[in-house]
């Protein structure tokens, strides 16, 4: 890439980042008023996993091409068994509204629509 166009793909991952956080807290802002702190608590904790998801797909992204690790596919599997242990964890014991935690999972594909938008009506080429 050039580094015109690297420093494009930069501006727009902290766009993303940006928006992604703005969604997260008006979504838990939204609902803890709309339906108690349960609700406000399961988006804030779907946002944060869609955070780390989004997160994790820009490493994958930017290790493609400049000699990448190699890793077992077995890591792979043990961090999501205990990714999703946490998650059951916190949902069932903390009793956090799970609907809320699923609509908090899309704040992240949310952000990249409203990006897409954005540079839709903004780039003049």
């Amino acid at each position: 890439m050039t580094a015109e166009a690297d420093a494009g793909y930069e501006r727009m991952l902290g766009r993303v980042a940006k928006i992604l956080v703005i969604l997260g807290v008006v979504g838990t802002a939204a609902f803890t008023v709309a339906r108690g702190w349960r609700y406000g608590a399961g988006f804030l904790l779907g946002a944060a996993i869609s955070c780390g998801s989004l997160w994790r797909w820009q490493k994958v992204v930017n290790a493609i091409g400049v000699n990448p690790k190699r890793r077992s596919s077995w890591w792979l599997v043990l961090r999501l068994l205990v990714l999703g242990a946490a998650a059951y964890v916190i949902v069932r014991y903390l009793e956090v509204n799970v609907l809320a935690a699923l609509v908090g999972l899309l704040a992240s594909a949310a952000a990249v629509v409203i990006e897409i938008l954005y540079e839709l009506f903004t780039t003049r080429t």
